[in-house]
């Protein structure tokens, strides 16, 4: 999770404010990563996602988003969960996720959400062409 997001809120408004003596001073990408850095909290979900047998691939600059790879039967036993094959039934493309997963309360305190777990890719609808 994020730290300094009320902050972050605190000097938007003040830059945006046309009555604040801070209007227009904007914060680089640098200065908004060093107000949510939250190394403690990346440094748990590394230390967690290594114990079940997971490699962290990427992360960003300041930590907020990691991605791991691991076996779905890792993951499984890490989230307690099923992962099952989803197909869309009008394009036959295929996706595997859970209904639902958990994460141990020593980790689930520095983690705001899993991607690619419970939630299916977009497919945008079609709409047929006027002719």
């Amino acid at each position: 999770k994020q730290r300094g997001l009320e902050e972050v809120e605190r000097v938007l408004g003040e830059v945006s404010d046309p009555d604040s003596p801070r209007r227009g001073e904007y914060l680089s990408k640098a200065a908004v990563e060093e107000l949510v850095r939250n190394p403690a909290g990346t440094a748990a979900v590394k230390a967690w996602l290594q114990s079940v047998g997971a490699t962290v691939t990427r992360e960003t600059p300041a930590g907020e988003y990691l991605v791991a790879e691991a076996r779905i039967s890792d993951w499984e036993a890490a989230f307690s969960t099923r992962f099952q094959v989803f197909q869309h039934r009008r394009d036959g493309v295929s996706t595997v996720r859970c209904l639902n997963y958990t994460l141990e309360a020593g980790v689930a305190e520095h983690v705001e959400g899993v991607l690619r777990t419970v939630h299916l890719p977009f497919r945008p609808l079609r709409v047929p062409s006027a002719a």
